[in-house]
């Protein structure tokens, strides 16, 4: 990239001027298009092609004749993608670059129309390539000569730096190794500021002479001048060029910004497009947290960035690969920890993946047994079983048995749902009428005993298997990390502490002893602490994502097109049965129909924050207080006709490929937002695709009429249809 080739062009200019010194910091800048750069450029006076920007074969036409009517004498028409080397790219449309020069409007629109909503392939991009949304449609002008010129925000010496050579246009790497004595730098004191001086200098070592050498100059300042306005870390100009009829014009522009300005240049942060980034980083970014991904599978959170690099150089040196690298030192490691753990998991979530498969393959058996026309009006029950029946292997690797025949009423899932109603209904009243209701409510007793019951099965289970294969296991098992930490006999080990306390309370080394011991009960978790985490954990673990399954089945019955198109896009394959991680992850549409599902009928309608600071509302002004309580209507942002395009009272899951792809970020939160995000989202999601995806390979779900299938809401812990009932087609 051009940011690096600055970087070691900094390098060798170090080793001719020893009196500069550049440090570099990585971190992962905002990145702009080509077009938002210029558009800067242009607002702050500074000469650049005329252009227009276009997402239609229509506009480009119309941009075309407009500029060939005005100053152009010959188009250039640009895709705008993030990665280099467009101009030797191939787009999955058949054409090939994605820089191309025209004299015909006419012709000008034919070619935006093979580049719009195509992916075009570089040598920077992913294999699959980038989909293009918008071209720039410029005046192609000639260039008589190439120079490069950079301001670079030196930490070392405290401010910026010019740095410029006569040698531009070329990949700047090759001229910092070839001829470093054609690099020229200035420091710039931060005080004074630029000097015309010192700009009129630079110009003339770039080449230029007499008038132009002042137009230059000029030039320069006023990129100095909008390095300070805009709070950049690196303006890099390449080609500074020279035109036949003697103008000096920016002809390409790259352009850094400092994270910390955000709050003030809030305009050019809302122009970041971040669908070409690795989401992993962005997240971490938004979080503040210095994070790179990698390719490999051992996750690395360590307190500090020496010795996050000691360890990953240690995963390496054993034969391991580290999967990223992340910095969590300082007080933001408390805040951030919980939301940045999910950064880790995909890891360890896609080994589940055939555990998932074979849970559903038994309940396609279980439907197997009812008549092709039988209306299914269990669904919500049966959804719960399935994905009771998936997490009770992924975090307790035991059976649940709630697959077991299509009428089983499995205990166990009603003592949950019983024990969530009853958490509902106690949430609104007194703390003591609480206390008095749930020890005096029979339901709430025998949930809690079967709940109980099928959670001392659990722990024993897993207690039969002996000490150490537990010690290996608890870093990738959740209830082996339970059984793990479960104190073995807590009553006897307080009573052999108070006998400690009492006989030897004067004896130094006893009452260390006696403190150790009290730690390692404090650092232990009683079998009532396991009980309740597995209590929550299987609360959490089915509930949410039994209810997007149950609206997943009833939105397909309503719309057999968007069925369709799922099975297409599975049967796009050799072997249409096989499910792979590889395959999983290339459904594009299935992805946006889970989008969509979340979207139109999100499982939480709604969620609350605490304000832990004073704040104001920024439109109305309306004063917010410390420890005021915010609701969050998760429903009625996913329907607000202000925040999407297309209508979003429409079930359309191609919303999320087109027009509503960059949608207002909290438009779409159905998990939450922020370090208190569900940390159970990527699980969720992965769960969800799977479980979709191996549905749709066997099965149509059709509506099963008006009078049990009309949809409607019935809230409690979740959102979940009133009435549903389908049909099960099996395919032949």
């Amino acid at each position: 990239m051009k940011s690096q080739a600055v970087l070691r062009l900094c390098y060798s200019t170090v080793r001719q001027n020893p009196a500069i010194c550049t440090t570099y910091q990585s971190r992962r800048w905002i990145s702009l298009h080509e077009y938002q750069s210029k558009k800067i450029l242009n607002d702050n006076n500074l000469n650049v092609q005329r252009f227009q920007v276009v997402d239609n074969p229509l506009d480009a036409k119309r941009a075309g004749e407009e500029l060939m009517k005005t100053i152009a004498k010959e188009l250039v028409i640009k895709a705008q993608i993030l990665a280099g080397g467009r101009g030797k790219g191939t787009f999955d449309s058949g054409l090939k670059g994605g820089v191309k020069l025209t004299k015909d409007p006419v012709e000008c629109g034919n070619i935006v129309k093979q580049m719009v909503k195509y992916r075009l392939v570089t040598k920077q991009t992913p294999p699959e390539g980038v989909e293009v949304q918008k071209v720039m449609v410029a005046e192609a002008l000639d260039i008589e000569r190439e120079t490069y010129l950079a301001i670079l925000l030196d930490r070392a010496y405290g401010g910026a730096v010019l740095m410029g050579s006569p040698m531009g246009g070329v990949d700047i790497e090759e001229v910092a190794e070839k001829h470093a004595d054609q690099i020229f730098t200035t420091a710039i004191d931060p005080v004074i500021g630029m000097k015309k001086e010192q700009a009129l200098d630079m110009a003339k070592k770039l080449g230029f002479k007499d008038r132009l050498a002042d137009e230059a100059a000029d030039q320069i300042l006023k990129l100095y001048k909008l390095f300070l306005k805009y709070d950049c870390t690196q303006i890099e100009i390449n080609p500074f060029g020279e035109t036949p009829d003697k103008r000096v014009i920016n002809f390409d522009a790259k352009l850094s910004f400092d994270d910390n300005a955000k709050f003030r240049q809030k305009a050019v942060f809302d122009m970041e497009d971040t669908t070409e980034s690795d989401q992993r980083e962005v997240e971490a970014t938004n979080a503040g947290l210095n994070y790179i991904g990698l390719q490999g599978n051992i996750g690395c959170l360590v307190n500090g960035a020496g010795l996050a690099m000691a360890t990953m150089d240690i995963i390496k040196l054993y034969g391991g690969q580290p999967a990223n690298f992340l910095d969590v030192g300082g007080a933001k490691y408390k805040r951030h920890a919980a939301y940045i753990l999910h950064l880790f998991r995909r890891g360890r979530i896609i080994s589940n993946l055939d555990i998932m498969i074979e849970c559903t393959d038994k309940l396609l058996a279980n439907w197997r047994t009812r008549p092709s026309q039988h209306v299914h009006c269990d669904i919500i029950h049966q959804s719960e079983n399935l994905m009771l029946a998936i997490f009770g292997w992924i975090a307790f690797d035991y059976d649940l048995e709630t697959l077991d025949g299509i009428d089983n009423s499995n205990e166990l899932c009603e003592a949950l749902k019983s024990f969530l109603s009853i958490f509902e209904f106690i949430s609104y009243m007194p703390r003591v009428i609480n206390i008095l209701y749930l020890k005096l409510s029979r339901r709430h007793q025998r949930a809690k005993k079967t709940i109980g019951r099928y959670s001392n099965r659990i722990i024993d289970t897993e207690l039969k298997q002996s000490k150490e294969w537990r010690v290996q296991r608890k870093r990738t098992s959740l209830i082996a990390s339970l059984a793990t930490s479960l104190q073995e006999d807590t009553e006897a080990e307080a009573h052999k502490i108070e006998e400690e306390k009492k006989g030897k309370t004067n004896d130094s080394l006893s009452l260390t002893y006696y403190i150790m011991c009290h730690l390692s009960l404090w650092i232990g978790l009683s079998r009532s602490e396991v009980l309740d985490e597995i209590l929550l954990l299987l609360v959490a673990g089915f509930e949410t994502t039994a209810t997007a399954l149950t609206w997943f089945i009833h939105l397909m019955s309503k719309n057999p097109r968007v069925q369709q198109k799922i099975k297409a896009e599975l049967n796009d394959s050799s072997d249409q049965q096989h499910l792979s991680l590889d395959r999983l992850d290339s459904l594009v549409y299935l992805d946006c129909v889970i989008k969509e599902v979340l979207r139109y009928s999100p499982p939480a309608s709604m969620t609350f924050r605490t304000l832990v600071v004073d704040d104001c509302l920024p439109q109305s002004g309306a004063q917010l207080f410390k420890g005021d309580q915010v609701l969050i209507p998760l429903h009625n942002l996913a329907h607000d006709n202000r925040l999407w395009s297309i209508d979003p009272n429409l079930f359309y899951p191609e919303r999320f490929l087109n027009e509503d792809k960059n949608h207002h970020p909290y438009a779409f939160i159905p998990f939450g937002g922020g370090h208190r995000q569900c940390l159970g989202k990527d699980l969720a999601t992965f769960q969800f695709k799977v479980v979709a995806a191996r549905l749709m390979q066997f099965i149509m779900f059709g509506d099963g009429g008006p009078e049990v299938n009309s949809g409607g809401q019935l809230t409690s812990t979740t959102t979940k249809p009133r009435y549903i009932g389908v049909t099960i087609n099996f395919d032949q």
